[in-house]
């Protein structure tokens, strides 16, 4: 999955199942002890033959409890969220359960202190990950009604898609942008070419070679009124710089890499 559903119900069944499968593996364990007519559940310091499957089914059980802490980053924590969000806002939830779980983190560093250091750096991983949870889901809500054409730009370079690799060359001097846009005689959209591979071409000397014969294979464009917060953890993830907004498949602008960041930024210091 890219992302955790926002619908309280598909939520649930999504951080139900990490721990689930836990469950499996558990009685799958359980009854083949039982066939063997192994009893001892006792988790041991020294893994054997003997006891390798007890160990294992020890492990398991452990695993889901931990994983069903009602805090963030673990299952528990979005299953709590989850159930809030039948009767409250998902960013309300959100909130809530970041709380919860930032209580008991406190509780484990003020336990670990004194009795289990392995609960401190327990307690600091869970009060870190609920913290950066909340404030994900908060700048997810700050974005949603922010859309394509209110983030995008029109001062930008625009090569022709009969353009030399020496003019992309002498654009790219004057340009900000790492990805230059290429478009046809009537402003439609062609590609995407980047400062990385016209390098590459003029350390071989193809200078007059067609820049159209070097665009990306795969581009994201965006229509003007495209939500950007739905789109921020795949553009995170593409590696694209620069998004050009498409009308009817002709340029309206483009959105840098670079905008998408400041803007993040901005909305995170709100």
């Amino acid at each position: 999955l890219e992302s955790m559903p926002e619908d309280p119900k598909e939520e649930l069944v999504v951080a139900i199942a990490g721990p689930a499968v836990n469950v499996v593996i558990a009685i799958g364990l359980y009854l083949i002890m039982l066939v063997l007519g192994q009893s001892n559940m006792e988790l041991s310091h020294h893994i054997t033959g003997g006891n390798f499957l007890a160990d294992l089914l020890v492990i398991n059980i452990i695993l889901v409890l931990f994983n069903l802490i009602p805090a963030f980053p673990m299952d528990g924590g979005r299953v709590l969220r989850a159930l809030l969000a039948f009767i409250m806002k998902r960013s309300k939830a959100t909130r809530v359960a970041a709380s919860v779980g930032q209580l008991l983190a406190i509780g484990f560093v003020l336990f670990g202190l004194f009795y289990n250091p392995f609960l401190l750096f327990i307690g600091i991983f869970v009060f870190l990950g609920a913290g950066a949870e909340a404030n994900q889901v908060g700048l997810q809500e700050s974005l949603r009604e922010v859309k394509a054409k209110d983030l995008i730009t029109t001062d930008f370079h625009v090569l022709p898609q009969t353009a030399s690799v020496s003019m992309a060359a002498a654009a790219f001097m004057e340009s900000r942008e790492p990805e230059l846009v290429i478009t046809d005689h009537e402003d439609r959209f062609v590609g995407l070419v980047s400062y990385e591979r016209i390098i590459e071409e003029i350390q071989k000397g193809h200078f007059d070679n067609p820049v159209v014969t070097l665009i990306k294979e795969e581009v994201q464009t965006l229509a003007p009124g495209t939500l950007i917060y739905e789109l921020v953890s795949k553009i995170q993830q593409s590696g694209q710089r620069v998004f050009p907004v498409l009308n009817d498949d002709r340029l309206a602008g483009i959105i840098s890499h670079t905008d998408l960041i400041h803007l993040l930024e901005q909305n995170q210091a709100n």
